[in-house]
């Protein structure tokens, strides 16, 4: 049974392109801070002459981005609300993205493979099975947020997820970063690891228009 629910076609003069599997744990497109870099990635890569297989959770608006085709995995009843940071629904589509990408990574071919957060913990490793390069995005310290959750739940798991983390790291072919202090993270944690600090940006559509004085 397929996990996944295709919200775009195959978008037009794309098909002949390489491709970019890009894999984001949130819903899209919403205004938020990742959403909104995912958004400005997917126009970067199209620009620079890529076709894009986007992997979201659900819900969201559905934007017609050209050369991306949204996936989303399917709803699960009664979870219509995917907070964020840690949590129970957060983790049971996490579990339904581990197939989605497993069964694209066998059946589509990419030339590299992007994961944000957590995404990169089961993306990046299924895509080395497959002889392809992987990019870590961190726009978090994941580590410390479940250090300061206050589910116990949650603070016994970032000791696991700074282990992971640090593992993808390793062989991450690059990291990108949006702070200072998770450049330095990276840093820290894998010196060899190439890593870019793409800070976050407002989309062009909300930028004020010069004042023409």
């Amino acid at each position: 049974m397929s996990v996944q629910r295709r919200d775009q076609s195959e978008p037009s003069g794309a098909g002949d392109l390489p491709r970019v599997l890009l894999v984001s744990p949130q819903p899209f497109f919403r205004l938020a801070g990742t959403p909104m870099n995912v958004r400005l990635m997917c126009q970067a890569l199209a620009d620079s002459g890529y076709a894009i297989d986007l992997f979201t959770f659900p819900h969201g608006q559905r934007l017609d981005l050209p050369q991306v085709r949204q996936m989303r995995v399917w709803p699960i009843p009664g979870l219509s609300k995917i907070p964020i940071g840690f949590s129970g629904t957060k983790i049971a589509y996490d579990v339904l993205m581990i197939f989605m990408v497993a069964w694209a990574l066998v059946r589509q071919r990419y030339v590299a493979v992007h994961a944000i957060e957590e995404a990169a913990f089961f993306t990046l490793p299924l895509a080395w099975l497959r002889g392809l390069p992987g990019i870590i995005d961190l726009d978090s310290d994941l580590e410390h947020q479940l250090a300061s959750h206050p589910s116990p739940v949650a603070r016994r798991l970032a000791p696991p997820a700074r282990l992971i983390r640090r593992l993808v790291l390793k062989r991450a072919q690059a990291a990108v970063t949006v702070a200072s202090h998770l450049t330095a993270l990276v840093r820290r944690e894998s010196p060899q690891t190439p890593v870019f600090e793409l800070r976050d940006i407002p989309l062009p559509e909300m930028l004020s228009p010069p004042d023409p004085r």
